[in-house]
């Protein structure tokens, strides 16, 4: 698999697909893999024994805090079962690094086989420059994202962004065209409605993030 060799739309499952199972879960992405998204979104976090385990924030729904439990203890999912789902369904495995455990990662992605078709995202634009240190090869994706930082990206090669535009009709054309002119791809805030996707296909985005739509039946609540 080529990551970028399907032609746009180019869905991304955010932390799974959410209508079908709770985010973040072995069912969420299977949902996700069954209907074919280009990629599927999971969070990224270690735990006290040092696994790596798909939780989007600190601490469990039940109020655990996952750097304080055994990867036992916490029953999460497992990164290399994320890893194992993407694989199954050839889909891209889009990751988001929480914390400082940049190596880890791709330590794990690089065992798996995915290190040229996986996205390592993060909003911390730190985390990205260590990664492009560590590997020249993954794709890296900065969440929410700015023109200085578009700047540092094009500059590191082989990267994307997300723009913080909930309203796609915002975004402003003459930065979407400049980001494209120094070849970084772009996607915007999650595509929710069939609206907001027929406005996102119309700026050409190079993939759409979404809570709720499916590439076959993009109506789906």
């Amino acid at each position: 698999m080529t990551l970028f060799a399907c032609q746009p739309p180019r869905f991304i499952a955010h932390r799974g697909f959410t209508p079908a199972a709770p985010e973040n879960t072995l069912a969420a992405f299977t949902a996700a893999g069954e209907r074919a998204f280009w990629a599927i979104e999971t969070d990224v976090r270690r735990t006290r024994d040092g696994a790596l385990v798909c939780c989007h924030d600190p601490q469990t729904k039940d109020g655990h805090r996952v750097a304080d439990y055994s990867f036992a203890e916490l029953g999460l999912p497992a990164f290399a079962e994320y890893q194992a789902i993407c694989q199954r369904y050839h889909a891209v495995p889009f990751l988001e690094c929480k914390e400082d455990i940049v190596a880890d990662i791709l330590a794990e992605v690089e065992q798996a086989g995915m290190i040229n078709n996986a996205v390592f995202s993060a909003i911390n634009f730190a985390h990205l420059e260590e990664c492009r240190r560590l590997n020249r090869r993954i794709f890296v994706h900065h969440i929410f994202s700015s023109r200085e930082h578009m700047l540092r990206l094009a500059e590191m090669g082989n990267g994307g962004l997300s723009y913080n535009y909930p309203d796609p009709s915002a975004a402003p054309r003459d930065l979407l065209a400049e980001t494209k002119g120094h070849g970084v791809r772009i996607c915007l805030r999650a595509a929710d409605n069939a609206q907001q996707l027929r406005d996102m296909q119309d700026l050409g985005l190079d993939y759409i993030p979404t809570n709720k739509l499916w590439p076959t039946c993009p109506d789906i609540a």
